[in-house]
């Protein structure tokens, strides 16, 4: 079953205790898929900090040092490709582990994500499977750069993590940012659109796309996507087409 961007399958192997003492950044232009994530660590008994964009994401890590930065790859401004090209030449910032997060994963994806100095790549929606191996290697690349293994943290509920992502709480949690949100996100999709500004309808669809993810409207996401999709093509036409399709449909949700 699929809320947002994380799904699950039967978790495997027992829970560890180590986990809550990494510290972790989320990096995410999209307010929802930051509270999904967030709701999903402090499960496990993370404190993750949560940014906004790439260049939060630079100077949250020239500030603090970090074991694993969780970075969306598509942000407006600064993207995820950018903010770890800055990471990784600073040499005076401490050097995290840094995991791609792409709503869709394209041919090349993963090749991009690793040439710009990521290290490991997770398409949404996300396999919490997928994310402990992050996790793990995150807490093995940790253990070995620390002298020492600090205090013991608290044991990570797995199955916590799954009551979270199916509850009413995380439900109506997503409903109220859908409603606080998406009608800015939708306006400046049309806006983008209007102005045949593509770069803008495709950053702007993307954003949209996860928003309509989290409330688990599939059909119109789906819609949206292609829109992200079509936008780099400069297919004004087929956007208009899509645009229209979908419209009154999703001003009726706000």
């Amino acid at each position: 079953r699929i809320l947002g961007h994380i799904c699950h399958k039967p978790i495997s192997g027992a829970a560890d205790n180590r986990y809550s003492s990494l510290r972790i950044l989320v990096a995410d232009d999209n307010p929802t898929n930051r509270k999904v994530i967030d709701m999903v660590l402090g499960s496990l008994g993370y404190r993750p900090d949560l940014v906004n964009n790439g260049a939060e994401a630079v100077k949250a890590c020239t500030q603090s040092p970090y074991d694993l930065v969780l970075m969306d790859v598509h942000m407006p401004d600064t993207d995820g490709y950018e903010a770890t090209r800055q990471i990784r030449a600073n040499s005076t910032t401490a050097q995290p582990r840094i995991v791609a997060l792409t709503a869709h994963a394209m041919a090349g994806d993963r090749e991009a994500c690793l040439a710009a100095g990521m290290d490991a790549y997770l398409a949404k929606p996300l396999d919490l499977n997928l994310l402990r191996a992050e996790l793990e290697a995150t807490h093995r690349v940790s253990e070995l750069q620390s002298e020492t293994t600090g205090i013991a943290p608290s044991e990570a509920n797995w199955s916590s993590a799954i009551e979270v992502i199916s509850g009413e709480d995380l439900r109506n949690e997503m409903l109220e940012l859908f409603r606080k949100h998406a009608p800015h996100q939708w306006a400046t999709l049309l806006q983008a659109w209007k102005e045949s500004d593509f770069e803008g309808m495709r950053l702007a669809a993307h954003t949209f796309k996860s928003s309509l993810h989290h409330i688990e409207e599939l059909e119109l996401a789906n819609i949206v996507q292609d829109i992200e999709l079509q936008a780099p093509d400069g297919d004004m036409e087929a956007c208009s087409r899509l645009i229209h399709s979908c419209q009154k449909q999703i001003e009726a949700l706000f």
